[in-house]
């Protein structure tokens, strides 16, 4: 009897223990299979975003959840695992009012323990629903934040606002800084204005140096471009007349860039004195050419005329006593006699228009 009793009694403790350790996340339904639905518990309290999920998937499988601001530049990933009973739980800090994103992702079936991996199937093939895809589980809700403070925590909220406004130099973050404090019932804007006036100087300056530099940095990007002194000195000219701009902070680049200008000057300057050098040789040259041509002419010429002076000397021709011509034949009355051509030509004679 008492055997079949503390048999009875073990089977309660046991059913006990199944119930407090079986829920639906760490019983594997009759089928195999997990189901993907996710029940939201997630609230604000004490200060923090208490994310919170009631799930049916398996004990240790890993998720990532991130919690995103629509209003502001807020945004954590954080780490987190199912624990027994299915629940997924993590806490995030620091939140201003507005709206946030919360998204929840498992980790791929790789990525997960091999405790896990052998429940929900290498490629997650055993979880079901709508919120899984490719064995990732996705889940995303959306919550709505209003802080509520005191005279003292709202003093405390708009310095931190403050700091991160002069630290970030951002717009954004001083308007969030301003709009906290105006919409306050326990803060005077009049109170924050000159802090609030000297951080808009500080963004406006920081705004302007910004855009000064990229001007500037334009500016010298073309001049190393197009290497000239006139595109260099319109970069000199801007940085010199900027008041945001100091030129000693770009003498290594402007250094730089007249190299270059000096290099590409000397070169051209070499080009043209070599090119000039050629135009001289040519020239010379061609001179050289004509005075040597006009000399073999004038050679040329006076060895034709020597030949023709010396059968003029040796040529037989008849003349008269009284006439004006010579003949090769005695062509009329008179008396001829035998003379050279020469001895004809130099008494003026001229050829017979009969005999020649």
């Amino acid at each position: 009897m008492k055997t079949k009793f503390y048999k009875k009694k073990l089977f309660w403790v046991i059913m006990a223990v199944l119930f407090a350790y079986g829920s639906l996340a760490n019983i594997v339904s009759a089928d195999g299979t997990f189901s993907s639905d996710i029940v939201s518990k997630t609230a604000y309290e004490d200060s923090k975003l208490k994310t919170s999920l009631e799930t049916e998937l398996p004990k240790d499988m890993k998720f990532e959840i991130q919690v995103e601001s629509s209003t502001d530049d807020y945004s954590k990933e954080k780490n987190a695992s199912i624990k027994s009973g299915g629940t997924l739980k993590k806490d995030f800090t620091d939140l201003d009012s507005g709206k946030y994103t919360i998204t929840y992702t498992s980790l791929k079936p790789s990525k997960q323990k091999k405790s896990v991996k052998a429940k929900i199937g290498s490629n997650g093939e055993n979880i079901e629903g709508s919120n899984v895809k490719d064995g990732v589980v996705t889940y995303s809700e959306e919550i709505n934040i209003q802080k509520l403070y005191t005279n003292t925590s709202a003093k405390t909220e708009a310095n931190r606002l403050i700091r991160t406004a002069d630290s970030t130099l951002s717009s954004d973050s001083l308007d969030k800084a301003r709009h906290f404090i105006e919409d306050n019932e326990y803060l005077n804007i009049d109170s924050y204005k000159n802090e609030l006036d000297r951080i808009s100087k500080k963004i406006t300056e920081a705004n302007n140096t910004a855009a000064a530099k990229t001007e500037a940095e334009k500016l010298l990007s073309e001049a190393d471009q197009q290497v000239t002194s006139d595109a260099l000195n319109k970069a000199k000219d801007y940085i010199n007349s900027n008041q945001y701009l100091n030129i000693e902070d770009y003498d290594s680049q402007i250094n730089s860039i007249n190299d270059k200008i000096t290099a590409k000057e000397e070169a051209a300057k070499k080009a043209a004195e070599e090119a000039a050098a050629k135009k001289a040789k040519e020239e010379q040259e061609a001179a050289a050419a004509a005075s040597q041509q006009q000399q073999s002419s004038s050679s040329s010429s006076a060895q034709a005329e020597q030949p023709t002076q010396n059968a003029a000397d040796t040529t037989q021709v008849l003349v008269t006593p009284t006439g004006s011509k010579y003949h090769n034949h005695k062509c009329g009355n008179g008396t001829y006699t035998p003379a050279t051509l020469a001895e004809a030509q130099a008494r003026g004679l001229t050829p017979c228009s009969k005999c020649y």
